[in-house]
């Protein structure tokens, strides 16, 4: 903005802020006892620090500023005032201004009213700054009016602080933005009823001359209001109220009429303006709080629940009932696509396999009662047309008020993923051409019997076939792995179930056979191999001049995996020498 244009505006704003402040400050001045220059009320002191805080820019709250001070100078000379007091006055009414609008800011967020926090900071401000002000107001009225120090004081710390608070209110709660509504009330039109019983109420108990004490009441008709309407409404309501009751009060009029002493009156009154302002802004101000809050709420669970409809994972609530058992509620289409039903129609249990079902019931379980918040478990489900389906459940609990256990279910389909683990280790502990497990499962396994307390023994089978490279040699590879394979098919069909067994690599074989633990029951054991194995060692129902060699160890004191099949080797090799040495 050129400097022209920018001075133009400053002048427009100090001009707008003088004529508003001129009349305040007549206002002010209207209430003054016969023989005093005092103002019993003075408006002036809240509708400075209001048009500071409605201006944004710094340059128009100095324009401002000055206007006031200038505007104060002019009436309170226009009214009697000498000019000297004016000018001072002029100057202690421009500091309250500024330092209330100084007090406010920092006191106020966003200089808007809409918590009780926010309430408490403009009390504070008001408070502070009608004592800076009406201290220097009091000392100014002693000094060059002869006015006395002590009711002075009284009245200019009460009348300053207690009148910026209910007119900045307004300011402040005008300022605030959003303010939400009482759920299926007409707000105008209770606002208007309630001010209207108000105005009723405060004519009543300030203006005819009612003896009974009914001064109370006062603060019911502000209870009402700061429980009904907003903040903004209940702040002008107040400040209608307060200025019909102070306006009385120093006329004389109601029960306060009756105290003879007018700076006393003046004083009572406003105090109970403090008071009542006080009383409805904090009502106000904490429904505000709660409303925002229940809106926030409402918006944050309306955007979970979009989001856990639209998820592509799986989602449900899951609730222990009275008998412990566990329940899926509220399942997202997600959930529901992944289990081809509505899972909330059965118990959890009956959707999974038998042995998933307890193995989920003891995490939940665990969540539920060892202050455990979240836990991941892999399960099978049943689906319709599918069979088991593996799934990832991952839980968190959710504590009820109610004093119940709820957890949240995230279930995703791991089922390929499980199947390529699967097939993983699949190759990582088992031979590819036969299928057997190779050297590492072997180890594993060995070693795990051989820690088992309830395993009192084991044997190991170190099987080699004889003359195997001459079958290479004459008739080529793929007829020696014709050969391995159907080994291993006869040894996976002979032994039993818990029996081990494994290609360690060529045409080597082990097997380990737990609860073998005499030289008696491993020499049956070879002996029932051999005579199985002569078939497989045919090829087309040839004879292609293979055997087999066996060497057995027992497992001892300190043996693992390793020894026992070092000698088992070993015992194989004496065994394949002796075959040599027979003639063919």
């Amino acid at each position: 903005m050129a400097p022209p244009a920018r001075l133009a505006r400053c002048l427009g704003v100090a001009l707008a802020v003088a004529l508003a402040y001129a009349a305040a400050t007549y206002l002010g001045r209207a209430a003054r006892p016969e023989d005093s220059q005092v103002a019993l009320a003075w408006p002036a002191a809240g509708v400075g620090v209001s048009l500071l805080l409605l201006l944004r820019r710094a340059a128009a709250r100095r324009a401002a500023l000055a206007g006031l001070v200038l505007a104060s100078f002019a009436v309170n000379a226009a009214t009697g005032l000498p000019l000297l007091a004016a000018a001072v006055f002029a100057l202690v009414n421009g500091g309250h201004a500024a330092l209330g609008h100084h007090l406010v800011v920092r006191f106020v967020p966003d200089r808007a009213l809409r918590s009780p926090r926010d309430l408490t900071g403009l009390l504070l401000a008001s408070a502070l700054t009608g004592l800076v002000s009406g201290t220097a107001s009091a000392v100014t009225a002693t000094s060059l009016l002869d006015e006395p120090l002590g009711e002075g004081l009284l009245l200019f710390v009460v009348r300053n602080g207690g009148t910026m608070l209910a007119v900045t209110a307004v300011a402040c709660a005008l300022l605030a933005r959003g303010r939400p509504r009482w759920p299926g009330t007409r707000p105008a039109a209770e606002a208007a009823g309630i001010g209207a019983v108000g105005v009723g109420l405060y004519v009543l108990l300030f203006v005819l001359p009612v003896d009974l004490p009914l001064l109370f009441l006062a603060v019911a008709v502000s209870v009402w209001a700061g429980s009904r309407v907003g903040v903004a409404t209940t702040a002008v309501l107040g400040l209608l109220w307060s200025s019909l009751a102070v306006a009385s009060a120093v006329a004389g009029y109601g029960v306060l009429g009756a105290v003879a002493d007018v700076q006393v009156r003046a004083v009572l009154v406003q105090s109970l303006v403090v008071v009542v302002t006080v009383v409805g802004l904090s009502l106000a101000t904490g429904r505000a709080t709660t409303l925002a809050l229940t809106a926030e709420l409402a918006r944050s669970l309306e955007q979970l629940r979009q989001a856990t409809d639209a998820a592509v994972i799986g989602k449900a609530v899951v609730v222990r009932g009275p008998d412990g058992g566990w329940s899926l509620t509220r399942p997202n289409p997600a959930l529901v696509r992944l289990l081809r039903r509505d899972p909330s129609a059965v118990r959890w249990r009956e959707l999974l396999h038998p042995d998933d079902s307890l193995r989920l019931r003891a995490v939940l379980d665990r969540l539920a009662d060892d202050g455990l918040e979240t836990a991941e478990v892999e399960v099978r489900h049943r689906v319709p047309g599918q069979g088991l389906l593996w799934t990832q459940v991952h839980l968190s609990l959710l504590p009820d008020s109610d004093g119940g256990t709820s957890v949240v279910a995230q279930v995703v389909d791991v089922h390929e993923q499980r199947a390529a683990r699967e097939r993983l280790s699949r190759l990582a502990l088992h031979d590819p051409l036969t299928g057997l497990s190779n050297r590492v499962h072997l180890t594993e396994e060995v070693d795990r019997l051989l820690a088992d307390p309830r395993v009192p023994g084991v044997a190991v089978l170190f099987l080699d076939l004889d003359r195997f490279k001459a079958v290479n040699d004459g008739y080529g590879h793929e007829t020696g792995d014709r050969v391995l394979q159907q080994v291993a098919d006869t040894l996976r069909a002979t032994l039993r179930p818990d029996d081990v067994v494994c290609r360690l690599g060529g045409d080597e074989f082990v097997a380990c056979c737990p609860g073998v633990t005499t030289a008696e029951d491993a020499t049956a054991v070879v002996g029932r191999l051999e005579r199985a194995l002569r078939t497989s060692l045919l090829v087309d129902g040839r004879d292609l001049g293979l055997a087999v060699s066996t060497g057995v160890a027992l497992s001892g004191a300190g043996d693992d995996a390793a020894s026992l099949v070092r000698r088992a080797d070993r015992l194989m090799y004496e065994v394949k020498r002796s075959h040599s040495a027979l003639p063919r």
